[in-house]
């Protein structure tokens, strides 16, 4: 195991943050966290029993389209559902489902998606909707765009808050924590990351993984090199290692069994376990996250691959049907502006972890 970034590594890592010095924070977008994501899925009712029934989530309620709302805090809602048929008013090409509909970021307030509609249209990102009001369910202002690859984004600020009122049950999560984006192109989804959007590399599995944070959490948001673009997982905070088995004892009680863990990965020192929701969605929980208190002390890890890099105890993950997520790929779009027209062409073989050193 490598804690010392060799050469391109030490390269690519001073790169992505001297952007952060360099711009200066005026000119640098300021994501305040993970606020929720949507999927398209196959059954609505299927899927909702998952999570409302194994993962603990409250249903909080029905949209206009047929979408579900649920809930885990004080917003409104962390996950929405829509139908896989479902049409999008600000993308009306969108894909059916099942899929990724989008990942949601908080920002400050609307001075601030005014701000990142300008950095983005700078960078020649084109704008699907917004800065504009969602009138609910979930009153909020947002702003919707796609990274180079496709992959579904939005910004917004004002969520409407909302009193958690379901009952309780077996095994409930605390937060949704982030969510992992497979990728064809991992430097380039993490240098559109950190030099458009702001966030911060926290730790590297060379060639394999990449995780960025936007606050004091280790990470928010992992970019795996699966092959595709897609929504590889979402993670939900237990609190403690005993939140992970009250998860596994109650999902596996419903017949849904581990997919992978429970583990400890050294970035983040993270413990996890991992389960699938109906449409093979992966969905994990964790807990003992580390925080990043000290900005300027914080030094990147750059890891070799292999099973002791993703799981300290030494377990690999389960196949490359695990490496790929789902499966389905966004397409790449072209640039208005300036930069290069993202690639596109077969997609790779995701990398094999078991055959790295690891050591």
């Amino acid at each position: 195991m490598d804690f010392l970034p060799g050469a391109h590594d030490f390269w690519v890592c001073f790169m992505f943050d001297s952007r952060h010095r360099l711009m200066g924070e005026d000119n640098m977008l300021k994501i305040l966290r993970l606020g929720h994501y949507a999927l398209k899925v196959a059954d609505i009712e299927r899927s909702g029993r998952f999570y409302r029934e194994i993962l603990g989530l409250h249903e909080h309620e029905r949209g206009p389209r047929g979408e579900a709302y649920f809930q885990r805090g004080p917003d409104h809602h962390c996950l929405v559902l829509y139908p896989a048929d479902a049409k999008d008013p600000d993308d009306p090409g969108f894909p059916d489902g099942p899929i990724l509909h989008h990942t949601a970021w908080e920002v400050a307030s609307e001075t601030e998606l005014e701000k990142a509609r300008r950095i983005l249209d700078g960078e020649g990102i084109e704008i699907l909707a917004g800065p504009k009001t969602h009138p609910g369910p979930g009153r909020h202002t947002y702003l919707r765009f796609q990274d180079p690859f496709g992959v579904p984004y939005e910004l917004f600020c004002g969520m409407e808050q909302a009193v958690e009122t379901a009952a309780e049950k077996p095994f409930q999560p605390q937060r949704l924590g982030h969510v992992g984006l497979g990728t064809k192109d991992l430097d380039g989804s993490v240098k559109f990351a950190t030099e458009v959007l702001g966030f911060r590399i926290s730790d590297w599995v060379r060639g394999v993984l990449c995780f960025v944070r936007c606050n004091e959490d280790h990470h928010a948001l992992t970019f795996v090199q699966s092959g595709v673009h897609n929504l590889h997982h979402v993670g939900y905070e237990t609190g403690d290692f005993e939140g992970i088995k009250r998860f596994a004892d109650h999902a596996s009680a419903n017949n849904v069994f581990l997919e992978w863990g429970p583990g400890r990965r050294p970035p983040g020192e993270t413990l996890f376990a991992y389960v699938r929701d109906p449409d093979g969605n992966i969905v994990g929980t964790f807990a003992e996250l580390v925080r990043i208190e000290d900005e300027e002390r914080w030094q990147v890890q750059v890891l070799d691959p292999g099973p002791r890099s993703v799981d300290r105890w030494g377990s690999a993950p389960p196949g490359e049907d695990f490496l790929r997520g789902p499966g389905w790929s966004f397409q790449a779009k072209p640039r208005r502006t300036g930069g290069a027209e993202a690639p596109l062409g077969p997609a790779p073989d995701p990398p094999a972890l078991i055959d790295g050193s690891g050591e």
